[in-house]
């Protein structure tokens, strides 16, 4: 019983410690509700008749999800890099050479599935459409960043 009422403090006080020790992190945002909001924003400013939506959805979801894969390839391999800047400084130039060329491969894909996404657009929306879609991407982006400032503005006066 003794050792229980010794215990149970100590290890109360490792947690806590634990906890309090943890980096602040900001926090991202949900995925989920920033796509679904996306969603909403796209269809919103192109207006889809039930024929175009049924068909454009598959189309668009498959290239975000393409582009989002070799997005994340991209970021595995060069973020290290650039958050230890030492690390560059010590590659060798034939290193170096594999890197530039690795991310130029990644641009190239991302370059040819952009291309055969706008080649299955044009079959299935008009080409005002396809402008004002990526208007609406564009704006999309823009809208996001800017409410993203203003919750941080927010913070930082609560702060």
């Amino acid at each position: 019983m003794k050792n229980i009422r010794t215990i149970i403090p100590i290890l109360l006080l490792f947690l806590c410690a634990n906890t309090f020790a943890q980096k602040k992190r900001i926090k991202r945002p949900d995925q989920d509700k920033i796509r679904q909001y996306k969603i909403a924003y796209i269809t919103d400013q192109l207006n889809f008749n039930e024929k175009e939506a049924e068909k454009f959805w598959p189309v668009y979801n498959a290239h975000e999800k393409q582009i989002s894969e070799l997005r994340k390839q991209e970021r595995s391999k060069f973020w290290k890099l650039i958050k230890n800047k030492e690390e560059i400084t010590n590659l060798s130039e034939s290193d170096s050479k594999i890197m530039v060329v690795a991310f130029n491969k990644i641009q190239d894909k991302i370059q040819t599935i952009n291309k055969e996404y706008f080649k299955k657009l044009k079959n299935i929306l008009p080409y005002k459409k396809i402008l004002k879609l990526k208007i609406a991407e564009i704006s999309f982006k823009r809208h996001l960043f800017d409410k993203l400032k203003k919750q941080r503005r927010i913070k930082d006066k609560r702060e």
